[in-house]
């Protein structure tokens, strides 16, 4: 808390904040008695309506954008995540549009092709035909998954999208 949340405070940058982030190995998941262990990533998205409220201009707005999506897929890279879970990061309420959001990661993923080994999207469903045109088929076309006997299939409004990564990509 003190190392992180902490002195993540005095870095409110009128809702902009900052690429400060934490990269927490191993948490743990349960559900139905099953446990499952990933990496996480935790990052500040920008609030770009209350920033622009602030007296922040586009420019600052756009700007944090851009440093917070390399952010977080430098530190993955970094991380050798082999499986990235996303969701449409900082739009909607947050105030940037999908297709920027899109762009920006494209943009990435484009210049260091094989860093990361797959990109998995979480979308909501209002942003689900801007990221199906971007990165391609539904996740749950591929393979879909499996539920429990017994067990109740969540349904948030989420669809799941991979990016189609370039031949030979191999996981690590």
């Amino acid at each position: 808390k003190e190392r992180y949340y902490d002195a993540h405070k005095g870095f409110a940058r009128g809702q902009l904040f900052t690429d400060r982030a934490m990269y927490l190995p191993d948490v743990s998941f349960s559900r139905n008695g099953s446990l499952k262990f990933a990496d996480v990533i935790a990052v500040a998205e920008p609030l770009r309506e209350r920033a622009l409220e602030n007296h922040r201009s586009e420019q600052e707005c756009n700007n944090a954008l851009a440093d917070r999506i390399e952010t977080l897929l430098r530190i993955a890279a970094a991380n050798e995540c082999e499986t990235l879970i996303m969701g449409a990061f900082a739009t909607g309420r947050l105030g940037y549009d999908p297709e920027q959001v899109i762009g920006l990661i494209r943009g990435w993923v484009d210049a260091h092709p094989g860093a990361i080994g797959r990109i998995v999207f979480a979308v909501p469903r209002m942003y689900l035909d801007a990221f199906d045109e971007a990165f391609g088929t539904k996740e749950e076309e591929l393979r879909p998954a499996p539920v429990a006997e017994g067990d109740e299939a969540d349904d948030e409004g989420f669809d799941i999208y991979s990016i189609d990564l370039p031949e030979g990509v191999t996981l690590r």
